[in-house]
């Protein structure tokens, strides 16, 4: 990906899949690493704060109704990201907040914007505003692609620890078995 990066103005969206063969880890490991939907996400709410600061500027009865049918359209690609909560304030600039209460923790706020993070665990993913500098953690998303993503993760993993186990309680149940008989030679069987 640098080297493609490097050479060109192109926008790489990372997409899991694999072969066959490849582990739930390895054909997760691009998505973890790049987060494409993260990466979407954070470049709206960038553009929004950017819009919001010229619609400030503009005047509240001056806006240019195609700056606000921009802003409209930017909170809708938002939300189907993430829910949201979205007040506008008089100037006509939007405010985001993650979840649909109105309390979560603030994204825009006006020409202010925070990014949104990931911190994954073994058993499942944790967002976080403002990571490395805010660092706050929240369970607000609950809607939206991001929020899919979150409890697929922790399927998987819930489903990899189910077969985990039951690998371990099949080599037991036939280690038991083995050890219960003879082998071909008329001596005590023994593990696997």
């Amino acid at each position: 990906l640098p080297t493609i990066h490097n050479s060109c103005d192109a926008v790489i969206n990372i997409a899991t899949g694999g072969g066959p063969q490849m582990s739930v880890e390895e054909r997760m490991k691009p998505a973890m690493h790049f987060k494409p939907e993260l990466a979407s996400l954070n470049m709206l709410t960038e553009e929004l704060g950017l819009l919001n600061q010229q619609i400030a500027a503009a005047g509240r009865n001056k806006v240019n109704n195609a700056l606000l049918d921009r802003r409209d359209a930017l909170i809708d690609q938002i939300t189907v990201s993430a829910g949201m909560s979205v007040s506008l304030a008089e100037s006509g600039a939007a405010n985001l907040k993650i979840g649909p209460s109105g309390n979560g923790p603030v994204l825009v706020n006006k020409n202010s914007v925070r990014p949104l993070g990931l911190d994954p665990s073994e058993t499942y993913l944790s967002y976080v505003v403002g990571p490395g500098v805010d660092n706050v953690y929240t369970s607000q998303v609950s809607a939206g692609s991001l929020a899919g993503f979150a409890e697929s993760y922790a399927v998987i993993s819930s489903v990899m620890n189910e077969i985990d186990h039951l690998a371990f309680k099949f080599v037991q149940d036939m280690n038991l078995l083995h050890k219960s008989g003879l082998d071909l030679e008329g001596l005590p069987g023994k593990n696997l």
